[in-house]
C-alpha cells in the first residue's frame, strides 16, 4: 500500500511539473513617487519561457529598441504605464550530416553577395543568375523572415551550384527545403532540382502544384511525378522532403510521409538548381518559384524516415509562430520639478548684478564654481567675485538645479587695460564710469569679454567643455546662434582669426601662406595658389595631444581624437544631433556650418562639423559631422576651412 501511495505521489509531482505556468513579471527600482527626470529601471523576470525575447511598452505603444530584459528611462511622465511582452525564443538544432553533400542556410547568407555558400564540407557553393541562359549574376533578394530567407517571387533570380553535385546513378538520394509559397496564382513552381530532361538521365526535383488556395508538394522526374496529398497553405513555412531509395520515390511534408511511388531513379551528375527547373537554363519552362526559401539540403543517400523527422524537429522552432506572454503593468507617479530658472538683472559684472529665481519654494542653495556659498539660501544673490553661478531649489518633494551663469570682473584685464563688452563701443571701468571709445590691445585688436567655460561628463565618463570654443553660452538648441562659437582653421591657435568671419570682417583675410606655425597676424589665410593648407610646409602635429604646439583649448583640455568622438556617438540616445542633447549627459552640439571662403559661412543651421586631431599632407582634415538625421566622419574639407571645435579633458 505504501508503495502504491509513493507511486501516486511521484506521478502527481511529475504532472504538476508539466503544468508550470509560463509568465513574465516586471519590477521597478523606484519605490513610490519619483521626481521628473529621475532615471527608473524596470526589470523583467520570466518563468517557464525558454530563451525569452522582450518588447517593452509605454502606454500600450511599443518602445523602439527596448528589447532587453531591462528598460531604463529618465523621461517618464505622470501616470505612464510600463509593461513588457516576452516571447519564447527558438534554438535551431543541427540536421544530420551523414551523407550531406550540400547544405544552404539563408541565416548565413551575405545579402550583398551573389554567392550562397555551402555549409557542408563539399563546397558546393551556389551562384545566382537573372535570365534563362544563366549568363549574368545577380544578388538574391533577402528577408529576415524565418530567421533569414531568400525571396524568389517570380523575380527572374535563380540559383545554380558552381560544381556538379556528385549525385549519379540509381543510388539513394534525398533533398529537403524550408519553403513558403507567397501566391496562389501559379500552377507549377519548381523549388530545387538535379539531373536533366533527356533520354539518358532523369530528373530529381522538388515541385509544388497549386491546389485551390494552397499547394501540394511532389517529386518530379523525367518519366512522371509523385504528387503529395497534403494541402500546404500559402504564407506558411513548410518543410518539404523528397527521397529516392533505388526502388521507390517518396514525398514528406513536415517530416511525415505524404506520398509514395514505385520507380527507380538513375540520375546523371549535374549542378543543383534552385527556384527554376533544370530546363530553364536551356530556354525551357518558366515554372520558377513564387515564394521564399530558407534552407536547402541535399544527401547522396536515402535518409531514413526517422532522420527526416528529426531534421524537421531540429529546425521547426525557427519558423513556428509563437504567442507572447504579457506582464503586469507599473504606473509611474511623477512629481513636477520646481522652476530653477535664473533671471540676470544687470550686466553680468560683479557687485552690479542680481541673480534671482522664483520665490515661495522650500529651500535655495547658491553655488559658485560648483561649491555651495555659505549663507546664500534666499531666492536672490548678488555675486561679489567672478565665477560660474547656479542655484539649487526644492519644493519639499523634488529638487532641480539651474543652468549656469558666468559673472565677470568687468573693467580691467590682467594688465590693467579696460575691457569693452563684445561688439560694444562703450568702456566700463571697475568703478562703473563710462568712456566713449573703442578698447584695443597693444596690437590694435579689440579686447573682448572673457568666456568662462563649464564642463559636462558624458556617458563615456569623459569630461568635455560644456560648449563650443568661443560660444557665449551652453546651447539651448542645435540652432542656438549664441552657441555656435568660433570657426578655427585646423592647427591654428586661438589668435583672433577664429572670430573674423563671425564678426563680418570680410576683408580680414590673407592670400599668403604662413612660413611659421604662428602666423604674423590674426587674419584667415586662403592661399591664392589654390592649395588647402595655410602653412607653406605642412605640419600635421600642431593639434596632437595636450601639449600640442598650437592647442587652442583651455588648460588641461585638448582637441579630441577621432576615436573619442566615435565613443561619444556610440552612446548618443539617437544617431543624430538631437542625440547629443540628452539631459544630464549631452554634449549639446550645434549646427553652426563652416567657413569655406572669405567672409562666407555655409550650411549654418543645417549641420555642424567638429575638428579632430587628424590632418594630412594634402590639406585634408578628419572631422566629425552632425545633422538632424545622422552623424558621420569625413575628410572632404581642409585646413583652410573654418570649423567648430569642442575640447576634451586630457
Amino acid at each position: 500500500m505504501k508503495i502504491k501511495h509513493l507511486f501516486l505521489l511521484i506521478t502527481i509531482i511529475a504532472f504538476n511539473n508539466l503544468l508550470i505556468a509560463q509568465s513574465v513579471t516586471i519590477t521597478s527600482n523606484a519605490t513610490g513617487a519619483i521626481c521628473s527626470g529621475t532615471s527608473v529601471t524596470f526589470t523583467a523576470t520570466t518563468s517557464g519561457i525558454s530563451s525569452p525575447t522582450y518588447q517593452w511598452y509605454k502606454n500600450g505603444v511599443a518602445i523602439v529598441g527596448a528589447t532587453s530584459s531591462t528598460y531604463s528611462s529618465n523621461s517618464l511622465s505622470n501616470n505612464d504605464q510600463i509593461s513588457v511582452t516576452s516571447y519564447p525564443g527558438y534554438t535551431s538544432g543541427s540536421i544530420s550530416t551523414n551523407g550531406l553533400i550540400a547544405n544552404f542556410d539563408a541565416a548565413n547568407y551575405n545579402s550583398s553577395s551573389t554567392r550562397w555558400n555551402d555549409l557542408s564540407s563539399s563546397s558546393n557553393h551556389m551562384d545566382f543568375y537573372t535570365n534563362q541562359n544563366f549568363s549574368s549574376l545577380k544578388t538574391a533578394n533577402y528577408s529576415s523572415d524565418g530567421g533569414g530567407c531568400l525571396l524568389l517571387n517570380d523575380n527572374s533570380v535563380y540559383g545554380k551550384t558552381i560544381n556538379n553535385t556528385g549525385i549519379t546513378g540509381n543510388d539513394g538520394k534525398t533533398m529537403s527545403a524550408w519553403v513558403k509559397f507567397d501566391a496562389a496564382d501559379r500552377d507549377w513552381t519548381s523549388i530545387a532540382s538535379i539531373g536533366a530532361y533527356n533520354n539518358y538521365a532523369v530528373l530529381f526535383e522538388i515541385f509544388g502544384s497549386r491546389n485551390g488556395a494552397g499547394y501540394q508538394a511532389m517529386l518530379v522526374f523525367a518519366g512522371g511525378l509523385v504528387p503529395g496529398s497534403t494541402t500546404i497553405p500559402i504564407n506558411t513555412w513548410t518543410y518539404i522532403t523528397i527521397k529516392a531509395d533505388g526502388s521507390s520515390l517518396k514525398v514528406y511534408v513536415n517530416g511525415v510521409l505524404d506520398a509514395t511511388g514505385n520507380q527507380n531513379l538513375s540520375t546523371t551528375n549535374s549542378p543543383l538548381y534552385l527556384g527554376a527547373p533544370v530546363s530553364y537554363s536551356n530556354g525551357g519552362w518558366n515554372d520558377n518559384l513564387r515564394g521564399r526559401i530558407s534552407t536547402l539540403s541535399l544527401y547522396n543517400i536515402a535518409v531514413n524516415d526517422q532522420t527526416i523527422l528529426d531534421n524537421y524537429n531540429a529546425t521547426k522552432g525557427r519558423y513556428a509562430s509563437v504567442s507572447g506572454y504579457n506582464s503586469n503593468s507599473i504606473t509611474t507617479i511623477v512629481n513636477a520639478l520646481p522652476s530653477a530658472s535664473v533671471t540676470v538683472n544687470g550686466d553680468s559684472c560683479i557687485n552690479k548684478t542680481t541673480l534671482s529665481t522664483a520665490s515661495g519654494l522650500t529651500s535655495y542653495t547658491w553655488y559658485k564654481d560648483n561649491i555651495a556659498i555659505s549663507g546664500a539660501t534666499s531666492n536672490s544673490y548678488i555675486p561679489s567675485t567672478s565665477g560660474v553661478y547656479k542655484v539649487e531649489v526644492s519644493n519639499g518633494t523634488c529638487t532641480d538645479t539651474s543652468t549656469t551663469t558666468t559673472i565677470s570682473v568687468c573693467g580691467l584685464t590682467a594688465e590693467g587695460k579696460l575691457i569693452p563688452l563684445e561688439n560694444s563701443t562703450t568702456l566700463i571701468s571697475k568703478d562703473g564710469a563710462t568712456n566713449s571709445g573703442k578698447g584695443i590691445d597693444e596690437r590694435g585688436l579689440i579686447v573682448t569679454k572673457p568666456i568662462y567655460y563649464g564642463t559636462v561628463t558624458t556617458r563615456t565618463g569623459r569630461i568635455w567643455l560644456d560648449r563650443n570654443l568661443g560660444a557665449s553660452r551652453v546651447a539651448l538648441s542645435p540652432t542656438d546662434t549664441q552657441a555656435y562659437g568660433d570657426y578655427y582653421q585646423w592647427g591654428r591657435r586661438t589668435d583672433g582669426h577664429e572670430k573674423q568671419i563671425a564678426r563680418g570682417l570680410a576683408g580680414s583675410y590673407s592670400t599668403t601662406k604662413s612660413s611659421t606655425s604662428v602666423p604674423p597676424d590674426d587674419k584667415y589665410i586662403f592661399p591664392s595658389d589654390g592649395s588647402q593648407d595655410w602653412l607653406i610646409t605642412a605640419d600635421n602635429t600642431l593639434w596632437s595631444g595636450l601639449n600640442a604646439p598650437n592647442n587652442p583649448c583651455p588648460a588641461g583640455f585638448r582637441i579630441p581624437t577621432e576615436s573619442e568622438w566615435a565613443a561619444e556617438a556610440a552612446v548618443f540616445t539617437s544617431n543624430n544631433v538631437a542625440g547629443s542633447f540628452e539631459a544630464g549627459y549631452g554634449l549639446k552640439l550645434t549646427v553652426g556650418g563652416m567657413a569655406t571662403s572669405q567672409s562666407y559661412i555655409t550650411a549654418i543651421g543645417n549641420y555642424g562639423q567638429y575638428l579632430t586631431q587628424t590632418a594630412y599632407d594634402n590639406g585634408r582634415v578628419k572631422y566629425f559631422g552632425v545633422i538632424s538625421w545622422a552623424t558621420w566622419f569625413d575628410t572632404n574639407y581642409y585646413k583652410t576651412t573654418g570649423q567648430s571645435c569642442r575640447c576634451i579633458k586630457d
